[in-house]
């Protein structure tokens, strides 16, 4: 279901220590006309539901009206609250009978005193009461505790008190540093702190409370293990429309209060996880990130569906990809990967150490033809191979090649060695035998561990060889370090692909890949400038071409 989450002002009956719109309480709550009007706006954008927050959104006397307003033009509706007014079962019952769907009850502890010093208010017995009243009523509540100092201790005692009156959802979540919450250092525990005594109380209540369903945000799955599918953010949750009182339109949510440090450009998991509330990596005891290494697959592989259905000008997919690595690829990346055009059939159905240029023949989608695909007769791979032995062929000074596996452009190399206008070296952990000519040099080593005089090179090539570093924290520092002033990287790799094989590979293990990830231009432009490269040029990936992409990128 899509939801619209719609603040309707700042006005509230408690006054949360933690409380980020606590800067917005004296503005002026939205007019029931412009929140009928904001309504109309989130359905004509496609929400489903809309969900009311605040400040309180119980305090408004027009809350009523508002509820049956947006269930008159077809929408569920859902409210974001301390749920005090709910206790009162008049209250309570009016607003349920108007089809209230969803409440989100905010919940600080079970001892009374923590309860009040949190909220400001001694409001427990209330907010207890509130959540009896919706459960008796039926509606479906899923109760949020932010984790602080306050109560980083009462988690299994909350879990208890919580699960044995039976919510939908006990949700934990991490504080984020921001507004009231910046005030008191105290407040606010390491992230790693927060981390341990979430994971406990988890399981803790799926040990007592096997019925009982869980969630949890603000946190990333490195440090939460086992409990990575229990994420219950916005996103997660199915918003997809947002909107403080004060802004202009809808937006939809995104991570942008969410940052990632160096090390988790080194986690298999960088592209699905939303990093770190950002106050914590500026925080003297930053978050004890755990990056996720290792290696996994670029394709995925389709078998034809029936060897009897086109002629041979034409090839049906199965409906559902094998893959080594089942975690490699979701539904909705194998979905994307198509969408981009990038499949492929595999000369002589080989699955491994291929060549894109010779042993790939693109697909294409047949006009109408539904899983139908057609074989693409040209080289969809050349244009950006000429590309690279044309620059190739321009290098002069000293070269660093990373990943060099059998040197690719060897040829050109060597005569450009052998006549003086460049010194080549290149790494790679798994060198052939192979002789050189003076001014030639091959290291075996990652280029994590290569060890070179800081300035000692002109241009630093990675062909092909992106997706085959281990510890971007460690290279790409190291690269730039590499570099003179001026000097030029140039980095070429590919995107994930489906493969059509004639047969499925029985042989294929997820160990084999040497991969760590499947970045497109986008994604590695994000890293690059991160370790600070300026990007000079981009060429991503085209649907009607090949799955590389290239950037060149200088030094900041």
């Amino acid at each position: 279901m899509k939801k619209a989450l719609l603040k309707v002002g700042y006005t509230c009956n408690n006054n949360c220590v933690f409380c980020h719109s606590r800067p917005l309480r004296r503005a002026p709550d939205l007019t029931t006309r412009e929140i009928r009007r904001r309504i109309l706006q989130a359905r004509a954008l496609g929400a489903e539901m809309v969900v009311l927050s605040g400040g309180e959104p119980t305090l408004r006397q027009d809350l009523p009206a508002l509820l049956r307003f947006a269930r008159e033009h077809g929408l569920q509706t859902g409210l974001i609250t301390n749920g005090r007014r709910f206790v009162y079962p008049g209250f309570a019952a009016g607003l349920a009978s108007l089809g209230l769907g969803f409440v989100y009850l905010s919940f600080h502890s079970p001892s009374r005193r923590t309860h009040a010093l949190s909220a400001r208010t001694d409001s427990l017995p209330e907010t207890l009461g509130a959540l009896a009243q919706l459960i008796r009523l039926g509606v479906p509540v899923t109760v949020n505790t932010v984790v602080t100092g306050h109560n980083i201790g009462d988690l299994p005692a909350l879990v208890d008190l919580l699960a044995a009156r039976r919510p939908d959802k006990i949700k934990l979540s991490a504080l984020e540093p921001k507004g009231a919450a910046l005030d008191d250092p105290a407040l606010c525990p390491p992230l790693g702190a927060a981390a341990r005594a979430i994971a406990a109380a988890l399981r803790h209540g799926r040990a007592r409370h096997p019925a009982q369903r869980f969630g949890c945000e603000g946190l990333p799955p490195c440090l939460l293990p086992g409990f990575a599918e229990l994420n219950d953010d916005l996103i997660a949750d199915g918003f997809t429309l947002f909107r403080e009182a004060f802004e202009r339109r809808f937006f939809p949510p995104d991570y942008r209060n969410r940052a990632k440090a160096a090390a988790c450009f080194d986690c298999a998991l960088y592209d699905a996880c939303p990093g770190v509330f950002k106050g914590y990596l500026d925080l003297p005891d930053p978050p004890p990130l755990k990056p996720e290494v290792r290696p996994r697959s670029n394709s995925f592989v389709f078998a034809p569906a029936d060897a009897d259905r086109p002629g041979p000008d034409s090839i049906w997919l199965a409906s559902r990809p094998y893959q080594a690595e089942p975690a490699d690829f979701s539904p909705a990346e194998v979905a994307a990967t198509l969408r981009r055009g990038q499949l492929y059939a595999a000369r002589g159905g080989r699955h491994m150490s291929l060549d894109h240029g010779r042993d790939l023949i693109k697909l294409r989608p047949v006009a109408g033809g539904g899983r139908r695909y057609r074989p693409c007769r040209r080289n969809v791979f050349a244009p950006l191979e000429r590309r690279l032995e044309r620059l190739v062929r321009a290098l002069q000074g000293d070269v660093l090649e990373v990943g060099c596996g059998a040197v690719r452009f060897y040829a050109l190399l060597a005569a450009a060695s052998r006549a003086g206008r460049l010194r080549y070296v290149g790494v790679d952990p798994e060198l052939p035998r192979k002789r050189v000519p003076a001014g030639m040099r091959l290291v075996r080593s990652d280029i994590e561990s290569f060890a070179a005089a800081d300035a000692s090179f002109d241009h630093v090539l990675l062909l092909r060889s992106y997706d085959h570093i281990r510890l971007p924290s460690v290279a790409f520092p190291k690269l730039r370090r590499l570099l003179r002033p001026g000097g030029r990287l140039t980095v070429v790799d590919g995107t994930a692909f489906g493969l059509v094989l004639p047969r499925l590979p029985a042989d294929a293990k997820a160990g084999e890949f040497q991969h760590y990830r499947n970045h497109d231009s986008r994604q590695a432009r994000t890293l690059l400038e991160a370790f600070g490269f300026k990007v000079l040029r981009e060429i991503p990936v085209d649907p009607a071409g090949g799955n590389e992409w290239l950037l060149e990128a200088e030094p900041r």
